[in-house]
């Protein structure tokens, strides 16, 4: 077999391109899979958010079947999550009073925004052991994101 000169290191030349372009691939996978797992990583932290968010909202809730003021003072923790409650009166009918609550969660630099509008009554004097009436009129997801 006749060998020339200039077909000399081809094989070479065909083993790298095909080096390279499986190192293209890999390189590509590798940078989805992280997107991917990023991706996962703030979706949890988001729910992880929303459930404190919540949790905060259902507490504030019980509170006005009680007292009159459910705000915190500092985020309360709950796990690895916090939430904070902040709500202003707005108006009252007979013994109703109508507050609007804006609801914090926390969780690994995630935050979710819950704002309410509830409807309280505090339950007759001198019967505390008794609870009010509570009717959450509506809620929603308001923002979320970074903090």
């Amino acid at each position: 077999m006749i060998r020339r000169d200039d077909e000399r290191g081809s094989a070479l030349l065909v083993a790298l391109l095909i080096l390279l372009l499986a190192f293209l691939v890999l390189m590509a996978v590798t940078a989805r899979v992280s997107a991917s797992s990023r991706a996962l990583s703030n979706a949890q932290k988001d729910l992880r958010a929303l459930n404190a968010a919540e949790a905060g909202l259902a507490t504030a809730v019980q509170r006005l079947a009680v007292d009159d003021d459910p705000d915190t003072a500092a985020p309360v923790a709950l796990g690895r999550s916090a939430w904070e409650v902040e709500s202003r009166r707005r108006g009252a009918r007979g013994p109703w009073r109508r507050f609007e609550l804006t609801v914090r969660g926390h969780d690994g630099g995630r935050t979710v925004v819950l704002l309410a509008i509830v409807d309280a009554r505090l339950p007759p004097p001198g019967q505390l052991q008794v609870p009010g009436r509570v009717l959450l009129r509506s809620w929603e997801r308001r923002a979320r994101g970074s903090e």
